[in-house]
């Protein structure tokens, strides 16, 4: 159970999102504490899209501790380099969305989707990456919305990073707008039988 650190999966949901963590590359074990996998094929992906991107580009993780993960590689020398991402969290303020928008200062921002998911126009970037997906369609939607906005001059992209069945099959369920809770469960109850 990852080196005896115990991850526990209550139920179907728990353990569906257990498996989502560990697609990312990282689980709680038990809140704050988490296990890391090896996460590299994944962050070096998302390092190379976010290179190749002419314009900003918002990335979202439906984890704390991803979101924490991915904006300290992002910010080292094996990422895009010290002080080129930001990272929106419960400890930082509204500047870091405004030195986003508005300032050259970062090539990258990194949240949860639920905090900067509503009424934000983040424009300034053209593309959103998405580490993981979330079990919200409501919040998938409105994170997406954050970059097309009335202001926004570039084409713009949605990408999806997925290394898992489970995580493909849970980003066809917010594609089709299923109901989230059951769609998750049939698949929770398909991949236990894999």
């Amino acid at each position: 159970m990852v080196e005896q650190q115990q991850v526990t999966a209550a139920n179907a949901a728990a353990l569906g999102t257990k498996l989502l963590q560990i697609s990312g590359g990282w689980v709680y074990t038990s809140a704050p504490a988490y296990a890391s996998f090896d996460p590299r094929p994944r962050l070096n992906l998302l390092r190379d899209i976010i290179e190749e991107n002419d314009q900003k580009v918002l990335i979202f993780a439906p984890y704390k501790h991803m979101v924490a993960e991915i904006g300290k590689f992002l910010n080292s020398k094996e990422g895009l380099g010290a002080g080129s991402t930001a990272v929106y969290d419960d400890k930082s303020g509204d500047e870091v969305l405004f030195e986003f928008q508005d300032t050259d200062q970062y090539k990258a921002l990194v949240s949860h989707p639920g905090p900067i998911g509503h009424g934000n126009t983040l424009t300034r970037a053209n593309m959103v990456i998405w580490y993981s997906p979330i079990a919200d369609y409501e919040v998938f939607e409105q994170a997406c919305f954050r970059i097309r906005r009335i202001s926004q001059e570039h084409k713009q992209q949605i990408l999806y990073l997925c290394s898992t069945p489970i995580e493909a099959k849970f980003y066809g369920i917010l594609h089709r707008k299923e109901n989230i809770q059951n769609a998750f469960l049939t698949l929770v109850e398909e991949a236990s039988r894999e």
